[in-house]
């Protein structure tokens, strides 16, 4: 398996059926296998529609490269609008429609995905299902 630091590179595919992605490179150590945004292109766009907008983005560019995956697990990193940019383009893309699947706009299969939340208490990361 072939796994990059952060999705702007991510152009491998990997055959693993679980894939972890960090929201910000830079902010936390996490068990990922890549991220998608560093933190220094933060600055550049905002932390707002501009952060939405990147993560949203870069994520549905992680789907296109990695067509094996079963199930994604997002570790958010404490900004909250890449966290839901991922999930904004989680949901659009579990809700493929025929149309675009077969425009080769979405991927042709649905996939699961969680959120990994860090507890303190057990150093440990809980995930949690969302779609």
């Amino acid at each position: 398996m072939t796994v990059t630091t952060t999705a702007t590179t991510a152009t491998t595919a990997t055959t693993a059926a679980v894939l972890r992605v960090g929201t910000i490179k830079g902010r936390h150590e996490m068990p990922v296998d890549l991220y998608l945004i560093d933190e220094t292109e933060v600055a550049s766009v905002g932390f707002h529609q501009g952060l939405f907008g990147l993560a949203s983005d870069r994520f549905t560019g992680v789907i296109h490269n990695h067509p094996g995956v079963e199930t994604v697990v997002i570790y958010p990193s404490g900004l909250t609008n890449a966290t839901a940019g991922a999930l904004a383009a989680a949901v659009a893309l579990v809700r493929a429609t025929g149309e675009q699947v077969l425009a080769g706009e979405l991927p042709t299969r649905g996939f699961r995905v969680k959120i990994a939340s860090f507890d303190r208490e057990s150093a440990t990361y809980v995930e949690y299902d969302v779609l």
